[in-house]
């Protein structure tokens, strides 16, 4: 294939760049006060109070708010199992050992462990606003961009019913919360050990360990990017996550712990239905060649790894949120809580072009989504004038309202890096495109 060029002409809109460096200014830092974000934490804490209350019970069963991976309720058998000198594993518990020892102390507190789940939101919304000032530059933007945040983690419905529903997600995104945070300051050793215990609760956030990388890199080796560099440190940060993983082992015998997680995770045992799609072709059409297909689909949700990283070394920040909505999309045993950890930071790209419609209709599409995902699974399980195919559809339109939102993010920040670049810094920038396979395009949105 040949490779042409195409001479756009640069418009006064384009004159600000769509991502900024990402790295930090001799200037001073933007500082915001908590103080000025305690209305939506009062209002957050308080929805969740009248929540827990009325809701508590149809949210722990409802398939949307929590998963195989990160049910409560399942983790209280195997502790109660374990404390007759069973096996953590011996029923459905799929989770690390030192999950179920921190938990251990509180099992007979209900109470405390409701102001427990909402401490972990409130902990998680107040460090991503903290990390408003690293990522918004401008002073009124910091202040407003950090609340922006705040709010839509806290007072999102499906984050509430997250935590209301006990789901172990809400523990797993106040450390991916913490994680950012660390990453945006550049405290990268601490943000390597958020991703190393993120992915102890669920394995596919190892690859959040590559933003961490991309982040020493734009420090050592400024706009030269380094193979050498990256597998050195990839090499330490996964040394890292085996010496936190192998800590595991003195709870319970290592090969329990590596076949009923690590195990679990390759092979896909649990059929349960929840807002992924790999259980609906298990139980129903990958039926005979399974063995074939599951290599596949392990093989889809990595492949992508290393050309993302290749190519947004330069702004981690961004990969960051790339990594989460892939993870959304392709992960083996998804909830509602992927999506509510990333739709916060989505507010920190910018787009050269006016997105309103475009996000109405994907706010439209998600809502409605989720909305008759609650229909159709009570008509399913519930009242039987349904079968898996509605509930199925529902989650495929889930899904696919992800899908536009991570095509957005990609193709916003693929602008910024190409058109800010030291490359385009003539009056007039080209359009590169193959032959008949038009890449980078504009939208026409």
């Amino acid at each position: 294939m040949t490779v042409t060029r195409r001479i756009k002409r640069r418009s006064v809109s384009d004159e600000e760049p769509l991502v900024k460096a990402d790295k930090t200014d001799g200037k001073a830092q933007v500082e915001v006060q908590l103080v000025d974000a305690l209305t939506p934490i009062i209002f957050g804490i308080l929805l969740r109070l009248i929540a827990f209350a009325y809701f508590k019970e149809y949210l722990q069963d409802h398939v949307g708010f929590t998963s195989p991976w990160t049910s409560f309720r399942r983790l209280k058998d195997a502790i109660s199992l374990w404390d007759q000198n069973g096996s953590l594993y011996a029923d459905k518990y799929h989770g690390v050992p030192w999950i179920a020892i921190a938990f251990y102390p509180f099992l007979s507190y209900e109470y405390f462990l409701r102001v427990l789940f909402i401490a972990f939101d409130v902990v998680g919304s107040i460090f991503l606003f903290w990390s408003g000032p690293k990522v918004f530059k401008d002073k009124d933007e910091a202040s407003e961009g950090s609340k922006r945040m705040l709010t839509m983690y806290l007072l999102n419905p499906l984050t509430i019913g997250v935590c209301v529903g006990m789901n172990l997600s809400s523990l797993l995104n106040m450390i991916l919360c913490i994680g950012f945070y660390c990453l945006v300051h550049r405290q990268l050793c601490l943000a390597t050990i958020a991703v190393c215990i993120a992915a102890q609760l669920n394995i596919y956030y190892i690859q959040l360990i590559f933003p961490i990388i991309a982040a020493r890199l734009t420090i050592q080796s400024r706009e030269k990017f380094s193979y050498s560099l990256t597998a050195k440190h990839l090499g330490f940060k996964l040394a890292a996550f085996a010496v936190l993983y192998s800590s595991n082992f003195v709870v319970s015998n290592w090969r329990e712990v590596i076949k009923g997680n690590i195990g679990f995770f390759f092979s896909l045992e649990d059929y349960t239905p929840n807002m992924g799609m790999y259980w609906y072709l298990f139980s129903l059409i990958f039926v005979q060649y399974r063995s074939f297909f599951l290599a596949i689909l392990h093989f889809l949700a990595f492949v992508h790894v290393l050309p993302v990283y290749r190519v947004f070394w330069v702004v981690p920040t961004g990969m960051w949120i790339i990594f989460l909505q892939l993870i959304t999309v392709l992960s083996s045993y998804p909830s509602y809580a992927e999506f509510c950890v990333f739709l916060p930071l989505l507010t920190t790209i910018k787009s050269r072009k006016n997105f309103s419609v475009f996000f109405y209709f994907l706010a439209t599409l998600i809502s409605l989504a989720c909305s008759s995902s609650l229909i159709t699974l009570q008509q399913w399980v519930q009242t039987g004038s349904g079968n898996a195919n509605f509930f199925f559809g529902s989650v495929m339109a889930y899904l696919i309202g992800q899908a536009f939102l991570l095509r957005f993010t990609l193709k916003s920040l693929v602008d910024g890096i190409f058109y800010t670049s030291e490359f385009y810094k003539a009056e007039e920038y080209p359009e590169f495109r193959f032959t008949n396979v038009p890449i980078l395009k504009k939208s026409n949105m």
